[in-house]
């Protein structure tokens, strides 16, 4: 990969214009800015016709110094000998992100994966635990590890975005799965914090996980437990938190956790999700200068070639150390750590199956040239076997195309199939604990002498603390794996009507959801600032299929849905229905404006006049005509009368000619 980057002595404009016309459809633009994101993603995006765009805002360390104003592009080359990769975006990670499963399994067949050599990078703008547990659901039967971050946004509190391909999103994620062809890629977590005092475990009694308060520990209010373990006054409860976050014990590993803030019942506010029995200690800022200086020369050691070295930061740290005036210091270290050091900033980390705060994340390339690239080609039979019956959907442009009721149910079965796999291993610990228990208790009844010894009783109180943290370590997978079931479970809802509500030709939900929940929407809209709905058809339809048969009627049919969705892919509360033949309907619960939705749907009214539909050989023009109501404006007080108004105007657009919009006022 290569960077192309702003610098003191040229702005984004100069690196756009020295690098026009250098880029085209085989390559890949990841951004990185510091600046406005959408003056930013615009700029890149128009400059580079053609080329595949995705970006997002955060600040970096870069060169020996941070580099909150800055931009650098990563550039990737399908040609390139040195590695391979695939992209894309998960949309509505908050909803249902396993509905991705076949694209990225197709994609991940595609690389051929082998041992330590791929990484999923991602870049979300939030719903972390959502998305890891999908994605790593995915990706680790294929030893595949992620590794990313949160987007920061304009300010800390602002609502952060991801970019893709001219479009914004609030809801998402973008991802590269890069796998280097020249060697492995090793990534390591850097962890800078150590227990406190007696390395008290606290077990989370109460939690929100919707709003990730952790309520209490150990049945106490958590903010009274925080301050009493650390010794401070309530008051000065927010000056500990840079100091001393909270750590999320799994087994072995830990993870950090930052505190946002302390709320008045004496819950505090997380910046991850905390599940109820997950295990936790208060930590204290350890001894950081030397715990990075051993990372970064055990890195060197271990690493000696190491190509580039990509690293992700919590903005956390970065506040810690801004105050601990450490910034330019720490910036130093990760300019001599290799070739190609690249330091990213996120509001989190994404680090293997879990979402962390206060962490920094690094993954290093390393580029053995003697390692020659094995070229093979994935045959059918290979992805046959890994997608059973169902048949690979590419989700291009955001819409589904054509598929069947079984490639639909796919991402459901595949839930189901996890969560049984989970239960499963969920029966396996419990037998290890179970097993435990049943053994210590009959080695205690069997071998303890009648006056024991000081030795033996100190034998024996050894292998009871040791069988307890067992135990709890054991507990604590259990409490991961229902992490993961609970995540999925979440998503239930919306892979149900995913297959019931869409409508099989075009994607766009189908008339099953406007009869069945139309009436619900439109009177939740009006308790807020009403519904405008926009009705349409296909101008003289039938031709399509008269004239050029029925496959290339469809054809328009899903062009049409193509284009459509598309001027509201970023406007989730916005829907995009098919509710019978060539005729569609757009639902607006005021997400915008009725001005601003007319001015949309004529838009998308002439951008769609001058698509041509092509097909078989054939290729053929298409416009549409619109008709538009809004409940408000026209006072109306039901959803059938909302129809009818629109219905009424349709009439009237295709009077005045056709291919035009006829609206209130």
């Amino acid at each position: 990969m290569k960077y192309v980057e702003t610098t003191a002595d040229k702005n984004l404009d100069a690196i756009l214009a020295e690098n026009k016309g250098l880029y085209g459809d085989s390559n890949l633009i990841v951004f990185i800015s510091g600046e406005e994101l959408h003056l930013v993603a615009d700029k890149i995006y128009s400059n580079f016709p053609g080329v595949d765009v995705i970006g997002f805002h955060s600040f970096m360390f870069r060169h020996g110094s941070v580099d909150t104003n800055g931009t650098v592009m990563m550039i990737f080359d399908k040609n390139s000998p040195d590695y391979d990769y695939q992209f894309g975006i998960i949309n509505g990670i908050s909803a249902n992100p396993i509905k991705n499963v076949l694209s990225i399994q197709k994609q991940i067949e595609e690389l051929e994966p082998g041992e330590n050599d791929t990484v999923c990078f991602e870049f979300c703008t939030g719903n972390e635990d959502h998305l890891l547990t999908s994605l790593n659901a995915i990706i680790k039967e294929y030893g595949i590890l992620a590794f990313g971050l949160t987007a920061v946004g304009q300010k800390l509190t602002d609502q952060s975005y991801v970019f893709y391909n001219g479009l914004y999103f609030d809801d998402a994620c973008v991802y590269v799965i890069i796998k280097n062809n020249y060697g492995r890629i090793i990534t390591y977590s850097q962890n800078i914090y150590m227990p406190h005092d007696d390395s008290r475990i606290y077990i989370a009694t109460k939690v929100d996980k919707k709003t990730q308060t952790l309520l209490e520990l150990n049945g106490r209010p958590a903010a009274e437990v925080y301050c009493e373990d650390l010794g401070l006054p309530i008051e000065k409860i927010e000056s500990a938190f840079p100091y001393h976050p909270l750590c999320k014990v799994i087994g072995q590993n830990t993870y950090p956790v930052s505190v946002r803030a302390c709320i008045k019942d004496g819950g505090l506010t997380l910046f991850k999700q905390i599940n109820q029995n997950d295990m936790l200690y208060i930590a204290d800022l350890g001894d950081y200068k030397k715990i990075i200086t051993d990372h970064f020369e055990n890195l060197k050691k271990e690493v000696p070639n190491a190509s580039t070295i990509i690293t992700i930061d919590c903005i956390y740290r970065y506040r810690l150390f801004e105050n601990e005036n450490m910034l330019d210091w720490y910036a130093d270290f990760l300019d001599k750590a290799g070739m190609q050091s690249l330091g990213i900033m996120g509001a989190g980390e994404q680090y293997d199956l879990q979402h962390c705060n206060q962490t920094m994340i690094s993954a290093v390339f390393v580029h053995d040239h003697d390692k020659k690239k094995d070229i093979k080609k994935v045959s059918s039979g290979t992805v046959d076997s890994i997608l059973s019956s169902f048949s690979y959907i590419r989700n291009e442009d955001f819409v589904q195309g054509e598929e069947s009721l079984s490639e639909r149910i796919y991402p459901l079965d595949y839930m189901i199939n996890y969560i049984r796999n989970k239960k499963d291993s969920i029966v396996e610990e419990e037998t290890s604990i179970l097993s435990k228990i049943v053994s210590g208790r009959h080695d205690l009844r069997q071998k303890m002498p009648d006056n024991p010894s000081p030795e033996e009783l100190y034998k024996l109180i050894m292998r009871l603390i040791q069988e307890g943290k067992d135990i709890a370590d054991t507990i604590a997978t259990i409490n991961l794996h229902i992490e993961d079931i609970g995540n999925m479970l979440d998503q239930t809802e919306y892979l149900i009507n995913d297959v019931v509500y869409t409508d099989g030709l075009t994607g766009l939900k189908n008339r099953t959801f406007y009869n069945n929940l139309g009436d619900a929407f439109f009177n939740e809209a009006e308790k807020k600032s009403g519904l405008s709905m926009a009705f349409f058809d296909i101008d003289d339809f039938k031709h399509f299929n008269t004239d050029f048969g029925h496959d290339f009627g469809d054809e328009v049919l899903r062009k049409l849905a193509q284009e459509v969705k598309r001027f509201f892919i970023t406007d989730t509360n916005i829907h995009v229905i098919r509710v019978g033949g060539d005729e569609f309907v757009v639902l607006n619960p005021s997400a915008l404006s009725y001005e601003s939705f007319v001015e949309r749907m004529d838009k998308a009214r002439e951008y769609i006049s001058g698509c041509k539909v092509e097909h078989d050989g054939m290729t053929a023009n298409l416009t549409i005509s619109i008709g538009m109501a809004d409940s408000r404006k026209d006072e109306i007080s039901n959803l059938w009368n909302l129809y009818r108004v629109a219905d009424m105007r349709l009439y009237e657009a295709k009077d005045l000619g056709k291919n035009t919009v006829k609206a209130y006022g």
